[in-house]
């Protein structure tokens, strides 16, 4: 005689739906892909940990093509060791700014909430066996439908 077995349903909490977008089975390939930002979290200079401070981290995850589903964590230091700024990590975020606000008189590293839920085109590079993106730019509308906030973000239209 089999005896059934209860299955324990989960309890709906605060961090429920919290996930980590930085594993994937799906291998992302180089080249130029339309993401969707998951989540973004900055770390100022008081943030405790100083291999951690002035950090800027973005979960990414591709939404089309051969890459589909694959995600990674980019994470840019916005100082050098020496204290400086890091020309090249806000170059980056400034790409950044430009995807998802389009042509502006200023540009600067975009509010985390601002940039969580868009979808901008991501070129994706490797460093050994690590995913890099050191520029991203603005989407087509034909993107549109991935974005949590397609109404206010940039779209290049066609």
């Amino acid at each position: 005689m089999t005896e059934e077995r209860k299955v324990m349903t989960p309890t709906p909490w605060g961090l429920s739906d919290l996930k980590d977008y930085s594993q994937s089975d799906v291998a992302w390939t180089a080249g130029t892909h339309p993401i969707v930002i998951r989540r973004v979290t900055y770390l100022d200079a008081y943030a405790g940990d100083e291999k951690s401070a002035d950090t800027y981290t973005v979960n990414i995850e591709c939404v089309e093509g051969e890459c589909e589903g694959a995600t990674a964590t980019m994470r840019y230091f916005l100082k050098t060791k020496s204290g400086e700024d890091n020309r090249y990590s806000i170059g980056t975020l400034n790409s950044l700014w430009r995807a998802i606000y389009g042509p502006t008189e200023s540009v600067g590293v975009p509010a985390p909430e601002d940039v969580e839920g868009c979808v901008v085109m991501a070129d994706v590079t490797f460093k050994d066996v690590y995913v890099q993106v050191f520029h991203y730019h603005a989407p087509t509308t034909d993107y549109a439908m991935y974005s949590d906030k397609a109404e206010e973000q940039y779209f290049l239209d066609l």
